[in-house]
């Protein structure tokens, strides 16, 4: 019940978290840092010096319930400015009503604020301005860098310093992306995966295996297409759906030479890019796609793959509510996933998956200049990243949690557990190359993606496009 409250509640709600969508972090390596500088593991944790969650603010009473706020008592207001799409899809809403039913002593009231998303950036960028930022806010961490270098947000270095037992319960790379010029300014949203799903139900008709090479790959396009069945559902009017061909060019290498690509010393065109653009051609050659793959939008190419129409689609983690519904999705007890195709002709590494935390829950230097908000903000996301509020947030909303899930499983859908086994392999963590450069860089790259995908120009000029972009820049 308290669930179906709380969705009700968050679907009226016009602010939420989105996540949509960088580089390796080996175990050996420290993590990389958006500037280039690496950040430290933090030192041997001090158990005095974290403070529990239960000791913020004292007293009790009654919770309420509100369309955008959430309060008990009379502790600090803090506020919370999502973007996108309403924290039903997200689980904050939830998450602060959880966190104050845990912790009763907690008095304080948390505030919902925000937009759609475009709009969201937009007013984000004007609060900066004025030095008005909201305590905690959703976003991306290229589009703060700029806040970050004002002094616009907060230090949290000390929390984890001072707790190295906390840090340690994130995902390896989880503040790789939340962490300017060495200090970190957010706590991790969640981590997504992106790669390409499969209908093991067609797989097991044909007497085929989910395919790891690309020469697998190939084949099983072409025994689906001589069977008359879409090999690949994708839709090409939304460029930036191509998030599994992201990973094309990691395996050939891309950022053992993204810093020199940056410093415009290399190029996709002389660099080995192409390769990656031939391979995706070498897809669309032998009929991997829809033949009005330039008509169809992302949205039904989904649902032909969610119909049973359709062997392989590629998206990423956060379809697992949708694809483990079987009212939504009818061969839901028939999907799987993995990475995407490995090249044998390729020397670089192949044990490579899109596992990105890409976007944060930023802590603005407002909230941190008010001691009692900014104790009640650092309590809230302690519990929310603690093995209960991990818990919480994965089973009650499939959530992959940046956190380390230890709950036995048994109460999350089999996709879920899925991924959260699969984001624990061998497969080193790397991003969109979308995400790893600024927001211009997005349009030229997608779109030479998609034009390859839909034939329209050839490897060839798909590089020199993505090239034209860094000379102008």
């Amino acid at each position: 019940m308290k669930k179906i409250l709380a969705t009700i509640i968050c679907m009226l709600l016009i602010t939420a978290m989105m996540v949509s969508a960088c580089a390796p972090a080996p175990d050996e390596q420290p993590a990389q840092t958006n500037d280039g500088a690496t950040a430290e593991q933090p030192a041997a944790a001090d158990d005095d010096d974290a403070p529990p969650a239960d000791t913020t603010s004292g007293g009790s009473g009654d919770l309420v319930l509100g369309l955008d706020y959430i309060e008990r008592g009379n502790g600090p207001t803090v506020v919370y400015f999502g973007a996108g799409l309403t924290p039903a899809d997200s689980g904050m809403y939830a998450l602060i009503e959880e966190f104050l039913n845990q912790n009763p002593n907690v008095e304080a009231r948390f505030e919902f604020q925000g937009a759609e998303h475009d709009e969201a950036r937009r007013r984000l960028k004007l609060m900066a301005a004025t030095n008005e930022l909201p305590h905690m806010f959703w976003e991306s961490y290229g589009e703060v860098i700029e806040m970050a270098e004002m002094g616009l947000l907060a230090n949290l270095n000390t929390i984890f310093d001072n707790d190295a037992e906390f840090y340690n319960f994130f995902y390896q790379g989880a503040f790789d992306m939340l962490t300017y010029d060495g200090i970190i300014h957010a706590f991790p949203d969640k981590q997504d995966a992106m790669g390409f799903w499969f209908n093991t139900q067609l797989f097991d008709q044909f007497g085929l295996d989910i395919p790891v090479t690309e020469d697998e790959f190939l084949h099983a396009i072409s025994v689906f297409r001589d069977n008359d069945i879409l090999p690949i559902a994708h839709g090409g009017v939304d460029m930036w759906a191509v998030w599994g061909y992201n990973l094309f060019f990691h395996r050939y290498g891309y950022m053992e030479h993204h810093q020199a690509f940056l410093d415009k010393e290399w190029t996709f065109t002389d660099g080995g890019m192409i390769r990656a653009y031939e391979r995706i051609k070498e897809w669309a050659d032998a009929g991997a796609f829809p033949e009005n793959v330039t008509t169809m939008s992302h949205s039904e190419a989904s649902s032909l793959f969610q119909a049973g129409n359709a062997a392989m689609h590629t998206s990423g983690s956060w379809m697992l509510n949708a694809f483990s519904d079987p009212e939504e999705t009818p061969i839901s007890d028939y999907i799987a996933f993995n990475w995407g195709p490995e090249f044998d002709d390729s020397p670089y590494n192949q044990k490579a998956g899109l596992k990105e935390f890409s976007t944060g829950t930023f802590i603005s230097q407002n909230l941190a200049d008010d001691p009692d908000a900014f104790e009640v903000a650092i309590a809230f996301n302690r519990w929310r990243f603690s093995p209960e509020g991990t818990e919480f947030f994965v089973e009650e909303w499939s959530g992959l949690s940046a956190s380390k899930y230890h709950g036995d499983g048994s109460r999350i859908p089999r996709l879920s557990t899925m991924m959260l086994d699969m984001l624990g392999d061998e497969y080193l963590p790397y991003y969109q190359l979308a995400v790893i450069h600024d927001s211009t860089f997005q349009e030229p790259f997608w779109n030479s993606v998609t034009a390859v995908i839909s034939g329209v120009i050839t490897p060839e000029e798909a590089a020199r496009q993505v090239d034209n972009w860094n000379e102008r820049r």
